[in-house]
């Protein structure tokens, strides 16, 4: 893994780790407000990867969706540190499903239907639908609706963005891979459709403002990834 992000970063652009991060504090800052206003509400993350935030948060019940081989690696390491003392208890419930088909999706449906057995409910995917095809991109971001949530938050690349230089050259990288190419992008207007209710969108220039006080790499020199962040 040290290997291909030196790789990547070598030959497509070094600052991924500042992109993440921005993503990471911004999602982990909206989340942070809602449990304040709704400490019940159960978190369901898709495209959960190895990320943090049941563990970061006082949340009751979270759910992470990802692809088998990603869950699977995830939870026995979640396990191993809860069982060390480094991560608190949580009740997570990690589901292994591929959300680019739409039998896995109606499973994960139904599952935080039952879980959440009435308590309000907070959608993230992150770091994901750009991945996908269109129909299946906006049936992943528009999941929140399914369960009314209180808040959605998405991360995504803008259509005004398609022409991006660092995300040309990713693409050559993938190629060179075997790694599919293509990408679905999103004008705000589209996504704000698919989310519902009030929606505010977060630039990555917006999102250095915000925590570095200065835009310090203009979005042409990163992935230009944004956040829509949905509340009813």
């Amino acid at each position: 893994m040290q290997q291909m992000w030196e790789e990547f970063a070598a030959t497509v652009y070094p600052h991924d780790d500042l992109v993440v991060s921005l993503r990471g504090r911004s999602i982990l800052d909206e989340l942070t407000g809602l449990l304040a206003r709704h400490p019940d509400t159960v978190l369901v993350f898709c495209g959960a990867g190895f990320t943090s935030y049941p563990w970061l948060l006082p949340v009751t019940t979270a759910v992470e969706a990802d692809l088998p081989h990603i869950v699977h690696a995830k939870q026995a390491r979640a396990a191993a540190l809860t069982a060390d003392g480094v991560l608190p208890e949580r009740e997570v419930v990690h589901l292994p499903l591929d959300l680019s088909r739409a039998a896995d999706r109606e499973q994960l449906v139904a599952r935080v239907r039952e879980l959440s057995a009435g308590r309000p409910v907070g959608y993230v995917a992150e770091g994901l639908i750009y991945y996908l095809p269109p129909a299946d991109a906006a049936a992943v971001a528009g999941l929140g609706r399914r369960w009314q949530a209180v808040m959605s938050v998405v991360s995504y690349w803008p259509e005004a963005a398609v022409d991006n230089p660092v995300l040309a050259v990713q693409r050559k990288w993938f190629r060179q891979r075997s790694v599919p190419e293509e990408a679905t992008h999103f004008e705000f207007s589209q996504l704000a459709a698919l989310l519902g209710a009030e929606v505010r969108n977060f630039s990555l220039e917006e999102q250095q403002r915000r925590y570095l006080g200065e835009v310090r790499l203009p979005e042409h020199a990163l992935v230009p990834e944004h956040l829509a962040v949905a509340v009813r």
